[in-house]
């Protein structure tokens, strides 16, 4: 098999008014190192309004080869559904091989929208990632419809595209992350105001509604009940 074959190493970078979250600044890295191993490249995705040539710049830096930029005023701030639609039409013209996902609010509510729109394998929760055996997407679907020749069944076999979510202390940092969703507010600060709150209790839903899919599906999950107990939200509040 030809490495020119593979599809790239892909990397959802979050940003907040032009701040990169550290969370994908590592993400590069270690894209870097899974890249370096199949010979292919490095390649981040940055949705959001006005984004900055300094931003992209940054990335660059942090071993970003190339970087897909979804640029729009209707991106300004962070909202699932169309944020999930730009991304899956991304990854359906460009076909990655493995896309990288930090496991914070953002990252969970997106990866498995995306994973399910595109009927892709989902590896959760992934506290390192390395590749022990790899076989091209590409070439896996052409055997599974009978125009290649037979292999050995492989793990990546069923994936359009590897999404790969990395556990990171950053989810539990998150009731004091300054939103632009959230008016500015922490979701600690905004959850001291029944409007804030609302918003804040919408958010945990939404991750919750996310882990209780990947359980069902078998796949790792996590409990958000200490985040929920951070933030003084009860389950009875919904």
């Amino acid at each position: 098999m030809s490495k020119s074959t593979i599809g790239n190493v892909w990397v959802y970078i979050e940003q907040d008014e032009g701040k990169i979250a550290d969370v994908s600044l590592e993400l590069l890295g270690k894209g870097r190192e899974l890249a370096a191993e199949l010979g292919v490249k490095t390649e981040g995705v940055v949705l959001g309004k006005s984004v900055s040539a300094d931003l992209i710049q940054t990335l660059h830096e942090h071993g970003a080869e190339n970087v897909f930029v979804a640029d729009h005023e209707g991106l300004e701030y962070f909202t699932a559904v169309p944020y999930a639609k730009v991304i899956v039409g991304l990854v359906t013209k460009h076909r990655p091989n493995i896309f990288a996902f930090g496991a914070t609010p953002v990252g969970r509510s997106l990866a498995p929208r995306i994973a399910s729109e595109l009927q892709a394998g989902l590896t959760a929760d992934c506290t390192s990632l390395r590749i022990d055996e790899f076989e091209d997407i590409h070439v896996a679907m052409e055997r599974r419809e009978g125009k290649g020749e037979q292999a050995k069944p492989l793990k990546n076999e069923k994936a359009r595209a590897m999404l790969a979510s990395v556990m990171q202390k950053y989810m539990f940092a998150w009731p004091d992350q300054a939103l632009p969703a959230l008016g500015g507010k922490t979701p600690r600060e905004a959850a001291a105001t029944k409007a804030g709150r609302e918003k804040v209790l919408e958010f945990i839903k939404d991750m919750e509604n996310g882990e209780a899919r990947k359980k069902k599906a078998g796949e790792p999950s996590i409990d958000l009940g200490p985040l929920r107990r951070e933030l003084g939200i009860g389950r009875d509040e919904g």
